[in-house]
């Protein structure tokens, strides 16, 4: 009953600001990527691509949070390299323990030790969020500095991730909860969130997680997952560049900072493109020309996105409609589908793939409404 109600309440703090953080982390991502489109100098790319990563994994952040208080399974398991998953994870993090603990004299060893075959079924970004959180965590415990070990290794069917670090370690009965939503040892300093968060990936890959510590002895997190079998070839992304440039779309969001993002990037793909910061003035345009696609948010003040997918599916010939949102991970899908959306988008997402998805329900024959 006590974890029902932590999960309650944390259900509600999830609800209340990950639509907020989904626009700013959408806006950061969009501009570093429209940057990164229109720079020729190599370095400046390679800083735009860290923000790039460093937002999507904001975002995934959030959506952990979202299915952490749901226990909702998200995405398909693909074959994934548990070494390329460390690798991600400490280039996420590495602002943490290279230049911040640096700035503060502190100095951070970082030894891996990475292992052969150690392929599982997973869900990259999923695990790379776990592992950053496992680092952060041993980051905390060593607060003067230390090593970090991070080591792979192939046992049989098992695959195991083991997290080491030199910290304060725990007592029995703290390693014995430091899985529990809201417990911490840090104090003020802590949510008691990251370890429980570890704890829900891991159980949603089928895995086995579990500590060894002592005070002053360091802590020691053991991950086992079931190999992956067979030979596996991990599918290279197809190009998503592809766009139309006869494309009439209707763009509607009421953040300026997304319209002005995703806007110049339809623009610098080739489209036409009409503007509107609210529900109203797009169903206004609705009315007075056809759109080959409609663009919307869901949340709007007023005139929602429901509104507008409602009145597109009326139109004769129905155009295409996509939804952009910061709730997507708790959007019904079968209410998606009943008031005429075709795709949804959900933020923060790269501007490739709003094109593609553009480029794509443009190439489809427009219905006429039944």
């Amino acid at each position: 009953m006590t974890r029902a109600e932590k999960m309650r309440i944390l259900g509600e703090m999830a609800s209340g600001v990950v639509h907020d953080v989904n626009n700013m982390l959408g806006a950061i991502l969009g501009r570093a990527q429209l940057a990164s489109m229109k720079t020729d100098l190599e370095e400046v790319r390679k800083h735009l691509a860290q923000i790039e990563k460093i937002a999507l994994q904001g975002g995934e952040t959030v959506k952990r949070l979202q299915e952490f208080t749901r226990h909702c399974p998200r995405g398909a398991m693909q074959p994934t390299d548990l070494n390329q998953v460390v690798a991600d994870a400490l280039d996420v993090t590495r602002h943490r323990w290279e230049a911040q603990a640096h700035g503060h004299g502190t100095i951070y060893l970082v030894d891996t030790r990475p292992g052969a075959n150690v392929r599982i079924p997973g869900i990259h970004s999923e695990l790379v969020d776990a592992v950053a959180n496992m680092i952060f965590n041993a980051l905390d415990a060593m607060p003067d500095g230390g090593r970090l070990i991070l080591e792979t290794c192939r046992d049989g069917d098992l695959c195991r991730l083991i997290v080491a670090d030199e910290g304060m370690g725990m007592t029995a009965e703290q390693a014995a909860r430091v899985f529990s939503p809201f417990y911490t040892t840090k104090g003020a300093h802590g949510t008691g969130l990251g370890l429980a968060v570890v704890s829900d990936i891991v159980g949603r890959h089928s895995g086995q997680i579990r500590v060894e510590s002592a005070p002053q002895q360091g802590s020691r997190f053991i991950i086992e997952f079931a190999a992956a079998g067979g030979a596996i070839d991990i599918p290279a992304g197809d190009s998503v560049f592809a766009s139309l440039a006869s494309t009439n779309v209707l763009l509607v969001d009421d953040d300026p900072t997304i319209l002005d993002v995703i806007g110049e990037a339809l623009r610098d793909a080739g489209h036409r493109l009409t503007s509107c910061d609210n529900g109203a003035a797009a169903l206004v345009a609705m009315e007075k020309c056809h759109f080959d696609v409609i663009v919307t948010d869901l949340g709007m003040p007023g005139v929602t996105g429901w509104d507008i997918a409602r009145r597109a599916r009326d139109l004769s010939p129905r155009p295409p409609v996509i939804v952009i949102s910061g709730w997507g991970a708790q959007i019904d899908k079968n209410q998606l589908a009943d008031c005429g959306v075709d795709a949804l988008l959900a933020k923060p997402f790269h501007l490739d793939q709003i094109r593609e998805t553009i480029a794509r329900l443009a190439r489809l024959p427009q219905q006429s409404p039944a």
